[in-house]
């Protein structure tokens, strides 16, 4: 029976990587996963296109989910279109065009003379007994800011310990989304149906003002108010959560929002000045405070959002 699983596509050089791409399909088989491997027939050519459009097209028609790159001493073959990248690196740039999850494993002897390679490229006279264009290769993936995760390995269970850690992590990352992006829509729930009391209470109010006292009717009036309030906070901490730095909060906080305690804790930490200070009153971890801390741009959207619930002088 066919997996239904999520679609891995492996790619990799052959010759030098065979013994680690027959026993890698093994591993992601036993997760329920499906690989894709061009030399298992898992791809279909097209005779009467270049062997690198039929590798990329079927990124795409296989509506592969995630994609791994594994990177030896071998470059791989060149591409029709372009004599400088191999079909490897056509597949990768293939895959970060679809913001598939990537990971690249790296054979740690290979990613030594990268180092290497990097400290002396420099010096056109030095060699370093593996392809230059997988050092350049390298340098590029290395180079990009997201969607680049590197991990060296030795032996196949180097990669299958990481990968199952990876693919663990990330599966319990979007189980998480889901339970806070359920808990945003429960805020707008409670915002909704705020708005419909508010609104039988202005219709109430005006037929109880004909018949009762100021008295009474200014300690409804009080009670109004207060809902009032309430109705607006909801709809200020809807709107936030649907900005970058509240998926951000979600997604690195620990706190239930959905509690009013949590709620009314976040209203307040809007009294901080700094984002640093207030991501710490929300329990965000430490390390990704310091990232997002040297953002300058996070700073001004901060105190752009800041002005929605507090008044800043």
């Amino acid at each position: 029976m066919e997996s239904i699983g999520p679609i891995v596509f492996v790619s990799s050089t052959f010759y030098d990587l065979k013994y680690i791409r027959y026993s890698l399909e093994e591993f992601i088989k036993s997760l329920g996963f499906r690989a894709i491997l061009f030399d298992k027939g898992d791809i279909s050519y097209d005779p009467k296109k270049p062997l690198e459009s039929s590798c990329c097209e079927n990124i795409n028609s296989y509506d592969t989910d995630i994609y791994v790159l594994i990177v030896g001493n071998r470059y791989g073959t060149k591409s029709a279109f372009d004599q400088e990248s191999s079909i490897t690196k056509i597949e990768f740039q293939t895959a970060q065009a679809k913001h598939l999850p990537t990971y690249v494993l790296i054979e740690k002897e290979v990613f030594y003379r990268y180092k290497f390679y990097i400290e002396n490229k420099e010096n056109q006279a030095v060699k370093y007994g593996v392809d230059i264009n997988v050092l350049k290769f390298i340098e590029e993936i290395n180079a990009l800011p997201l969607n680049n995760p590197i991990q060296l390995f030795e032996n196949l269970d180097d990669i299958r310990n990481w990968l199952k850690k990876q693919w663990t992590g990330y599966f319990r990352s979007l189980l998480r989304k889901e339970l806070k992006e359920y808990s945003i829509d429960s805020i707008t729930k409670i915002q909704e149906t705020t708005e419909r009391i508010e609104k039988y209470f202005e219709t109430f109010l005006g037929n109880y003002a004909q018949k009762n006292d100021d008295t009474e009717l200014s300690k409804i009036v009080s009670k109004e108010k207060e809902q009032k309030i309430l109705s607006d906070n909801a709809k200020k901490i809807d709107d936030f959560f649907r900005t970058k730095l509240g998926l951000f909060v979600l997604q690195h906080s620990n706190l239930d929002f959905q509690n009013s305690e949590v709620q009314t804790t976040l209203l307040n930490s809007f009294k901080s000045e700094k984002i640093g200070d207030f991501l710490e009153k929300l329990q965000v971890d430490s390390s990704n405070i310091q990232d997002i801390k040297r953002n300058s741009d996070a700073q001004i959207h901060y105190q752009k959002e800041r002005r929605k619930f507090v008044t800043i002088e």
